[in-house]
């Protein structure tokens, strides 16, 4: 079908933008609106910025208090220059009314702040953080086991995302600890940020109906709870880590942006929507090393109503300004880190990643006859156009594109690319599922759009796992809570103060918890993946620590009891934290003279030294 048959309308044209409701420009409406609009984008400006200086900091130009100051003093600035700049080009998208997504952004910011969904990759970014904030310093290697002395984690190395570390400075200067920073302030804050930059997407796509659309797509996050990697578990269940804050936040705002682009009619909008696709990039390296391969391949699909058109000048702009920073940061992983070295997870051979981040329940199914819209949405864009032409051809290349990774082979050769098929199912993040649900609430006729959508939110009711089910290792807790379990975090407070130094041996949970409250904690181990790498370095006694990791996390094997009390003096360990249940290793400790100093929940108990 040729695109001059379904050309972009104009922003003007009512019927893009069918039951939202248009507003007065200068309306009170109107207003909070842009106001909102510009709040986002200069959050993500200022995290660019950030992320620069950081940069700066990492590869020693400058000192990391500098590049802290520096970013501070320059935040009047970037606010003033958002608003006189990306002004133009939130001009030309329609307005909405906002109180549908202000009371969604309220609701989903209270759940953020009572919801604690533990997650045990806080055992090495947010350790990281603590230590910053301790230290202060950016150009740091390893913060688990040697305190900066080795280097860091093969495929995290360099150090490229800044948002630990801008949250450790935060700390650091505010005095604030790194749990209220990044557990209970980021979150409430970062949510109503994500929902709102998903309104602006849907507004950029022009859908109809959009406050319905947003609901569905509300409905589809907050009962996500069924998968490990859904996009309510990667949404405001975890919004305190970089990769969670990019997909939620700067996905959206990306695909927004190339549909401003498109749908802009003066240099100075066009120039603006590429400014907010290269800030968004280069804020996606501050937060992901998923940026890499994640970033080209949404502006690649954004680009498709500019190649329909033949822009090819602004397909190429798109490309080099949205892809080249993320692209450029593969490469400085590849050549000068030690990406190359391989991954520091494992590798997960012959997972579905769509099963991965769907399930197998009704949300997948929903998730499916979205697609299954947005494909009759180009074939038949009379009886199903459900948004904007240009909207349509660009989420036809995201499902195609989801389409691709779902083939086994391709699948295979994207992991192999990676170094690791572990992480290549975050390829899926390129489609925006969310935004391709909420424009189920868009299909056109009362009677159509009504059964639709009530149809896709009954499913996704009746199928659903809420975000805050135990089922999901969740629980509800007060405002201020962290997002650690409560018995391992009451251990790990108890160690860190009778450590003084000595090494703790303790369960993966109660390690990741003590790096949080500890930046200078000296673990015995902590994750398998992360002590394995330092297997070949001298003095490392990596199988030592691996055998009392065992033996704490509930393992009986009769060689490894025997060596025991060897690799505790060699060690020279001086606190255990242990379940009740471990009556062998109980026994052993209580050999080498090691005494209950604390009881508490979980059934842990916690053994120091004899004086």
């Amino acid at each position: 079908m040729p695109y001059s048959a379904v050309r972009e309308r104009a922003a003007t044209d009512s019927s893009a933008v069918a039951g939202s409701g248009r507003l007065a420009a200068g309306g009170p409406a109107s207003r909070v609106t842009r106001t909102l609009d510009l709040a986002v984008l200069a959050g993500l400006a200022l995290f660019a910025a950030w992320t620069a200086a950081y940069l700066l900091a990492l590869a020693g130009a400058i000192p990391a208090a500098w590049a802290f100051w520096g970013w501070v003093a320059l935040v009047p600035v970037v606010v003033i220059a958002v608003r006189r700049s990306l002004a133009p080009t939130l001009a030309a998208s329609p307005v909405a009314g906002p109180w549908v997504p202000l009371a969604v952004s309220a609701l989903l910011a209270g759940l953020a702040a009572v919801i604690v969904r533990p997650d045990l990759d806080d055992a090495s970014y947010v350790v990281r953080t603590t230590w910053i904030a301790a230290h202060g310093d950016v150009r740091v290697g390893d913060v688990i086991f040697s305190g900066g002395q080795w280097p860091g984690l093969p495929a995290q190395t360099p150090y490229l995302p800044s948002i630990e570390a801008l949250l450790g400075w935060v700390s650091r200067v505010t005095g604030l600890s790194v749990g209220d920073v990044a557990y209970v302030l980021l979150p409430p804050l970062a949510t109503a940020g994500a929902v709102w930059a998903l309104w602006m997407l849907l507004r950029a796509w022009r859908v109809r109906r959009p406050a319905v659309g947003l609901l569905l797509a509300t409905l589809f996050i907050v009962l996500g709870g069924a998968t490990h990697a859904s996009w309510g578990n990667l949404h405001l269940a975890r919004m305190w880590q970089g990769k969670v804050l990019f997909l939620a936040i700067v996905v959206p705002l990306l695909y927004a942006a190339c549909a401003w682009l498109w749908a802009a009619r003066a240099g100075r909008e066009r120039r603006a929507a590429i400014a907010v696709v290269g800030l968004a990039s280069v804020a996606a390296v501050g937060l992901t090393p998923a940026a890499v391969f994640v970033v080209p391949g949404v502006v690649l699909a954004g680009s498709v109503p500019g190649a329909l058109r033949r822009r090819w000048a602004d397909v190429g702009l798109l490309l080099a300004i949205g892809a080249g920073p993320a692209l450029a940061a593969g490469v400085v992983m590849l050549v000068a880190g030690g990406t190359g070295r391989g991954g520091f997870v494992p590798n997960a051979a012959g997972e579905d990643p769509w099963e991965k981040v769907l399930g197998t329940g009704l949300p997948a199914v929903v998730a499916l006859a979205a697609a299954v819209v947005v494909v009759a949405g180009c074939l038949l864009p009379e009886r199903w156009a459900t948004c904007a032409p240009g909207a349509r051809w660009t989420a036809l290349a995201a499902v195609a594109a989801g389409l691709l990774i779902a083939v086994p082979a391709l699948y295979d050769l994207a992991g192999t690319v990676m170094g690791t098929d572990a992480i290549a199912w975050r390829l899926t993040w390129i489609v925006p599922v969310p935004a391709l649900v909420a424009l189920l609430g868009g299909v056109p006729g009362l009677v159509k759009g009504g059964v639709v959508a009530v149809g896709a939110a009954a499913a996704l009711l009746v199928g659903g796992l809420p975000l805050w089910s135990p089922l999901n290792g969740a629980t509800v807790a007060a405002p201020g809570t962290w997002e650690l379990p409560a018995g391992p975090l009451a251990a790990a407070r108890w160690a860190a103060a009778e450590a003084s130094g000595e090494r703790v041996l303790a369960p993966v949970d109660v390690i990741a918890a003590l790096g949080v409250v500890q930046p200078d904690a000296r673990p015995v181990s902590s994750r398998g993946e992360y002590l394995e790498v330092y297997a070949d370095r001298p003095g490392a006694q990596v199988a030592t620590r691996l055998l009392l990791q065992r033996l704490v996390e509930g393992g009986t094997d009769p060689a490894d009891l025997a060596r025991a009390p060897e690799a505790l003096t060699t060690l020279d360990v001086g606190v255990v934290c242990h379940r009740t249940g471990l009556v062998e290793l109980a026994t052993v400790l209580e050999g080498q003279g090691m005494e209950v100093g604390y009881t508490g929940t979980d059934d842990l108990v916690c053994r120091v030294r004899a004086a």
